[in-house]
């Protein structure tokens, strides 16, 4: 739009915020022992053990957190997360290791 054109300071900052909530996300799972991928995205892959894939999506959907799962190989046994703002990733990851 636009007024994002216009404003392109909002969208550095904004996209920082994200880089930098990724990274702490990422960081955090894997002092838990969980490996994860990011690369130059607002994503996040978590690799799981597959049979624990379905259940966790499910759990974490009644807790209205949706992620990304049940993919095809070779990506069959991870779940993929859009990372958010800070307080909203602090939420994904108190939930996520308490039903993990």
């Amino acid at each position: 739009s636009q007024y994002f054109l216009d404003n392109y300071g909002l969208v550095k900052k904004y996209n920082k915020e994200i880089i930098i909530n990724r990274e702490w996300l990422k960081k955090k799972l894997e002092k838990k022992k969980f490996e994860c991928y990011a690369f130059n995205s607002i994503q996040l892959l978590i690799k799981l053990k597959k049979e624990k894939i379905k259940p966790l999506i499910s759990k974490l959907k009644k807790n209205r957190i949706y992620v990304k799962g049940m993919l095809k190989k070779p990506f069959d046994d991870s779940i993929v997360i859009t990372i958010g703002k800070r307080d909203t990733m602090m939420k994904f990851y108190d939930k996520f290791t308490n039903l993990i």
